[in-house]
């Protein structure tokens, strides 16, 4: 089959590779559409994987064979897949902080991803995605990052919030906010095409470069946030939000930071802020599948751009890390 492998740093090419089968208690599904996440050009760009990997873990498809020992599914299933591998056996499983996992694996970092044809994963991890069109159902995983993200920072209503990043991660933990009933939304991204889509679904959006955070935050919010999401994963805005969080405030990082981050600790103490770093989600991708199919949240309008996996290392990858005006960048690999 034809497969996006990781070669080097900064290196992704499309291969012929063996089609996986499916063992027991496996399936193998069709791949109709994959997402390229953020985290897939972290690593990517910064050598975090190893060569080899096929990346992708936001997809969905067709199931086209099972193994002995699957009940539940069924040939054509149309479904899509929780992205952890867990042990199972450990505290933290047990406890159903899956993401969390001593042993954990991941789709498309430790486990062959959907940038490829096929893709066989444990049939525990597929969910049923009914009539939902896939390319919606390609955004549950990360969907189920901000849902994440959002139970973690008890958030709540009454809370003037500030988002970093105008990606795909910071546009739907702003779209997540404002169905939980929060009004007061900043959002903070410097490239205006993004700016643009912030507004249109409802964000009051500045330009960092151009503003100071803090002040914007007083105009829009009517003084500085009590929770900060930062979803961009760079050191600088990392400690932006850190100084920008009200006193006693929050900052929740979803971001995927590769470098160390310094930061004014004396600033935190003295003002009581704290800070949560997320990683993945555990139950809320059932609950993210669960407000896609109700139609609560429709996130195809972030998808900018869609292309074949012939064309994956330079309209992909290469526009993405480029900075050009993309959000989610689906991938079709027939």
């Amino acid at each position: 089959m034809k497969a996006a492998v990781l070669e080097d740093v900064g290196i992704i090419a499309v291969r012929e590779v063996p089609a996986p089968e499916a063992g027991p208690g496996e399936a193998v599904v069709k791949v109709t559409v994959a997402g390229i996440c953020g985290s897939d050009l972290h690593g990517y760009a910064s050598g975090m994987y190893e060569p080899g990997l096929i990346m992708g873990h936001e997809f969905a498809g067709v199931v086209s064979s099972v193994g002995p020992g699957v009940a539940g599914l069924k040939l054509g299933d149309r479904v899509t897949a929780h992205p952890i591998l867990p042990c199972g056996a450990c505290a933290y499983c047990a406890e159903g902080r899956v993401n969390l996992c001593d042993a954990m694996g991941t789709v498309g970092i430790t486990h062959a991803g959907a940038f490829a044809e096929w893709i066989a994963l444990p049939a525990a991890n597929f969910r049923p995605i009914g009539e939902l069109d896939f390319r919606r159902a390609a955004f549950t995983e990360p969907l189920s990052v901000v849902l994440h993200a959002r139970r973690a920072s008890g958030v709540a209503p009454s809370d003037g919030v500030l988002v970093v990043g105008g990606g795909t991660i910071g546009l739907l933990m702003a779209d997540v906010l404002r169905l939980a009933g929060l009004s007061r939304v900043a959002l903070a991204e410097p490239n205006a095409f993004r700016r643009g889509v912030a507004e249109r679904r409802g964000s009051a959006a500045f330009d960092p470069t151009r503003e100071e955070a803090g002040r914007f935050c007083e105009r829009a919010l009517g003084g500085a946030p009590t929770v900060v999401f930062e979803c961009v994963g760079i050191p600088a805005t990392i400690r932006e939000a850190a100084q920008t969080v009200a006193k006693g405030g929050r900052v929740v990082v979803l971001g995927v930071a590769t470098e160390p981050v310094e930061m004014d600790f004396l600033d935190a103490m003295y003002n009581e802020k704290s800070f949560q770093a997320v990683y993945s989600c555990t139950s809320e991708f059932d609950e993210a599948l669960a407000l896609l199919k109700g139609g609560a949240l429709d996130p195809l309008p972030l998808a900018t751009s869609e292309i074949p996996l012939s064309a994956i290392a330079g309209e992909g990858f290469g526009r993405l890390s480029g900075r050009h005006d993309e959000i989610k960048v689906l991938v079709h690999p027939d």
